[in-house]
């Protein structure tokens, strides 16, 4: 791996001609391109049908209720896994809107929204407390989240000197939602059962990572507009 800079360009991400750049802690880098192994666990496995699965209904859509999300998608703003602000196509929209839905537990749409949902916000700060002894996760939130649901990913642990994890290394283990559309969601939310379950025991003085990601819950028709995740982390006690 090689740091990188550049005069040009503030931020790449991706790949181009066998080389891949990114970012940590320390600033931007470059590394050589591998192909990696293809996983096959049984989650993965799953995602990979559900997409492929939505990816499919797109084709039995009429012309117009296909035109109706392409105009949808140039109304609302996505975000990639940097945060930044992006459009969509209109397979995108669809895709990426249904698939958020599925993971809420909701059917999938046929037509988006009348109206474009605003992006759900985040709470104004989060609490996050992991204990070992009792095998106990718990995350807290001040503020009031209302109309909002919580997709929760989690990283296998870290040592205390590791300050950046990636978007590939967390996975899904909690979706927490309000009792009905529209109400608040109320904390704390324990997560002890569902990491351990996922990634094995807690282990003392290593670091336990979240990334939240907010998603609308204000009724039937919007739920599934996701907005910008976020990463904290936990020295497990």
């Amino acid at each position: 791996m090689a740091k990188f800079t550049s005069h040009v360009y503030a931020e790449i991400r991706g790949s181009t001609s066998g080389t891949v750049y990114s970012r940590n802690r320390f600033g931007a880098y470059t590394r050589r391109r591998v192909v990696p192994v293809q996983p096959r666990t049984e989650p993965q496995m799953r995602t990979r049908s559900r997409l492929t699965y939505i990816a499919q209904r797109w084709r039995t859509l009429t012309p117009d209720q296909q035109a109706t999300w392409r105009t949808f998608a140039e109304q609302v703003t996505a975000f990639d896994s940097l945060g930044q602000p992006i459009r969509l196509t209109g397979i995108q929209a669809f895709v990426e809107y249904n698939l958020w839905r599925d993971t809420l537990g909701l059917a999938l749409i046929e037509l988006p929204p009348s109206l474009p949902p605003s992006a759900p916000q985040m709470p104004v700060g989060f609490t996050l407390v992991a204990n070992a002894g009792s095998g106990t996760v718990a995350l807290n939130w001040t503020g009031t989240l209302a109309g909002t649901a919580l997709v929760i990913k989690a990283a296998a642990l870290q040592s205390m000197g590791v300050h950046f994890v990636g978007n590939s290394e967390f996975r899904t283990i909690h979706v927490a939602k309000p009792a009905n559309f529209g109400q608040n969601l109320t904390g704390p939310i324990a997560l002890g059962p569902a990491y351990l379950a996922r990634w094995g025991s807690l282990l003392q003085d290593r670091n336990l990572w979240l990334q939240i990601i907010p998603a609308d819950y204000t009724s039937l028709e919007t739920a599934g507009f996701r907005g910008v995740p976020r990463t904290i982390f936990a020295t497990v006690a």
